[in-house]
C-alpha cells in the first residue's frame, strides 16, 4: 500500500510541476524583437512581408527565395540534335536546361534524314521538371533512295 502512495504521490508531484511550468511559459512576456518571424511559403505573386506586433512591416531573414526558373530535360533519337528555345541555339542533345517560367518555343533540329526540324510550346514551371523526348521517324523507303 505504501508503494502505491509514493508512486501516487510521485505522480502528483510531476503534474503540478508540468502544470507550474506551463502557466510561467504561459504568462512569460515576449518582446516584438524576441519574435522569430516565418512567413507561409512564398510564390511567385505573394509579398515576403510580415507584420510584427508593433505594426511595423519586416522582412523574414529566413524567407524563402522566389523561383523565376524551370528545369527542361531534352533527348532525341538519334542523338545530338540541335536545340533551339526561343531562337536561342542550346547545344544538342541530350540536354538540360535551366529556363525563367512561362512558355517557350523548343526546336530541335537534325541533319539526319535530309535535315529535318520539330517544335513544340513548353510550359515551363518550378513545380516539376519538363521531360522531352522526341523520335524521328525512321525513312520511308522512298527517303532512303534520296
Amino acid at each position: 500500500m505504501q508503494a502505491v502512495a509514493r508512486l501516487a504521490v510521485v505522480v502528483i508531484a510531476l503534474v503540478l510541476i508540468g502544470l507550474g511550468a506551463y502557466v510561467v511559459l504561459s504568462t512569460r512576456s515576449v518582446t516584438s524583437s524576441q519574435l522569430v518571424l516565418r512567413p507561409p511559403a512564398v510564390d511567385a505573386g505573394l509579398d515576403a512581408r510580415v507584420t510584427s506586433d508593433a505594426g511595423a512591416d519586416a522582412f523574414a531573414a529566413d524567407a524563402p527565395p522566389i523561383v523565376t526558373t524551370g528545369i527542361v530535360f531534352v533527348r532525341s533519337q538519334p542523338i545530338e540534335a540541335e536545340v533551339w528555345v526561343d531562337g536561342e541555339d542550346f547545344g544538342r542533345t541530350p540536354q538540360e536546361l535551366t529556363l525563367t517560367l512561362g512558355d517557350h518555343r523548343l526546336e530541335l533540329r537534325t541533319s539526319h534524314m535530309g535535315g529535318s526540324s520539330w517544335h513544340r510550346t513548353l510550359h515551363v514551371t518550378a513545380a516539376h521538371p519538363e521531360r522531352v523526348d522526341y523520335f524521328w521517324p525512321l525513312p520511308t523507303p522512298d527517303q532512303s533512295r534520296q
